[in-house]
């Protein structure tokens, strides 16, 4: 498999560039580029060069990883099936993040036809803006996800990222919106899941009053719907945000009334986890 070969390949370069053995890890990535320009499926070969992209940027090597991004890009215009089109324009964004080349991943970002694939691709690039110390851009391209669900996932995945990045202030008006687009969302299933999402940014970014009450209501939204998975969803959220805010009892109750048995297990090895 070739694509599995330039993976391969591709992370022993990064972890040989890591040790600093850096002329050996030259010579690997470069045995993983000829392996990615042997694949002949154009689909096939964007994914594996975007994917050796990744790994010389965060290798150090951005000028290679520039100029593999400049060949996917040309690679896509063959792509003729919109699916797989969608998949390559998908890596090339992630790549092009990666390199530093964040205007162009997002004027690419904007180009991907598939619903279902866009909002997942501006999820991550937001995140990636926001790690490289543009949070208003980061913001902006998060809100101009068109679904409530997905825009108030991606202000979710956002504020995590501030908080860990010490703007706590940044991160709290920015889980604001995110809790304003969650409660506009209409779908119980989709509010609930939003809602728990969030409340599991803030119980880990020590904002645990306020993690416990989104999960509570999240938890509440959940039992009007019959949906086990996203009631289970938001009753693992309210366990760890009980948890974090030191509400062990309430927690190990909350655990121990999810009545199918392997998620109770799930639940009780999460709280452990938070407790460790």
């Amino acid at each position: 498999d070739p694509t599995g070969q330039v993976r391969a390949l591709g992370v022993l370069a990064e972890a040989l560039a890591r040790s600093g053995q850096t002329e050996r890890a030259v010579r690997v990535a470069d045995r993983a580029e000829q392996v990615a320009g042997s694949i002949t499926d154009p689909s096939g070969q964007a994914e594996a060069m975007s994917g050796l992209a990744v790994v010389l940027a965060r290798s150090g090597q951005t000028e290679w990883a520039v100029r593999l991004t400049d060949q996917v890009e040309q690679m896509i215009r063959t792509i003729t099936d919109p699916s797989d089109r969608s998949w390559a324009l998908h890596y090339l964004v992630r790549a092009l993040t990666r390199s530093g080349r964040t205007h162009r991943a997002e004027q690419v970002a904007r180009t991907i036809d598939a619903p279902s694939l866009r909002p997942l691709v501006l999820h991550n690039l937001a995140r990636a803006l926001a790690e490289s110390g543009r949070a208003d851009r980061a913001e902006q391209v998060a809100g101009s996800i068109t679904d409530p669900a997905e825009q108030a996932d991606a202000l979710s995945g956002l504020a995590g990222v501030l908080a860990r990045s010490g703007q706590a202030e940044r991160a709290a008006q920015v889980a604001d919106r995110a809790e304003q687009v969650a409660c506009s969302i209409t779908d119980p299933s989709k509010q609930a899941g939003a809602l728990s999402g969030l409340a599991g940014v803030l119980a880990r970014s020590g904002q645990t009053e306020r993690a416990v009450r989104l999960a509570g209501h999240a938890e509440r939204v959940a039992r009007t719907i019959t949906a086990s998975s996203t009631q289970i969803k938001a009753s693992r959220a309210l366990i760890e945000a009980l948890a974090h805010s030191g509400q062990i009892d309430r927690a190990e109750q909350a655990a121990g009334s999810i009545t199918d048995p392997a998620e109770q297990a799930g639940a009780l090895s999460g709280l452990a986890g938070v407790l460790a």
